[in-house]
């Protein structure tokens, strides 16, 4: 099944195709039978406004945010590499989330809220949710395996991180993602379990005792993650 957050690419492109086939059977004695198909095709047109945001937010994301974060196969421009997640692999459903982000930042990420302007903050908010999470897939993953996942989060990842309503159990200096709002690929989790994430997260190479256990904690989280609406930790509606 495609990924949900895969990019419509169509905003700029802006053409669909409708094709049916229309039998025409010739009737009376000596008739062929030949079927002839006929290709319907459909101009959709595309409100100027639709066109107008979609460039501003590619250009806002182009020139303040692409050198953390990779989107649409690009990678990040900065020279710090790969800061901030790269997008193809986080699916974002929550637009609070993102305005949030936007206006507040996060951890290593500064507060764009006088920086841009209501209608960049709107184009690009619009932007990276659209294009978000073309690398997160649903796949059907067994019930042993989502269970071992289960078990191996609870152990190894809860202390940082919520998810599935669950709250986390510690009070880390640096609170991990509420995978409640947000929901990563597969490959993110098992990358990010290897090799820790900058200062905010450490690896956990040496406590998972064998691959099948990485394996199955990065399936769970991919499977269970996101659709729950954005808390504002501050409070705001």
């Amino acid at each position: 099944m495609p990924a949900r957050g895969a990019l419509r690419r169509g905003l700029l492109t802006a053409a669909a195709c409708a094709a049916a086939g229309l039998a025409a059977v010739a009737a009376g004695c000596g008739s062929s039978g030949d079927t002839t198909t006929v290709t319907v095709t459909r101009t959709v047109a595309v409100e100027p406004a639709t066109l107008r945001s979609a460039s501003l937010g590619a250009r806002v994301f182009a020139e303040h945010c692409a050198s953390c974060h990779g989107m649409n196969g690009r990678t990040p421009t900065g020279t710090t590499g790969e800061y901030g997640p790269n997008f193809d692999d986080v699916e974002l459903t929550s637009r609070a989330y993102v305005d949030h982000r936007i206006e507040y930042g996060g951890y290593g990420m500064q507060s764009f809220a006088t920086e841009l302007t209501p209608d960049e903050r709107e184009a690009v908010a619009r932007y990276v949710l659209t294009g978000a999470g073309s690398r997160v897939r649903e796949v059907a993953v067994p019930r042993d395996q989502l269970a071992q996942g289960r078990r191996v989060f609870e152990q190894h990842c809860r202390t940082c991180h919520s998810i599935e309503g669950r709250a986390a159990t510690g009070r880390p200096t640096w609170i991990g993602t509420d995978f409640g709002e947000v929901r990563p690929s597969y490959d993110l989790v098992y990358e990010k379990t290897i090799n820790g994430y900058y200062w905010w997260m450490p690896s956990f190479r040496d406590q998972m005792r064998t691959e099948e256990m990485v394996k199955a904690l990065a399936r769970y989280v991919e499977k269970v993650s996101g659709g729950r609406p954005f808390r504002d930790p501050f409070g705001n509606p």
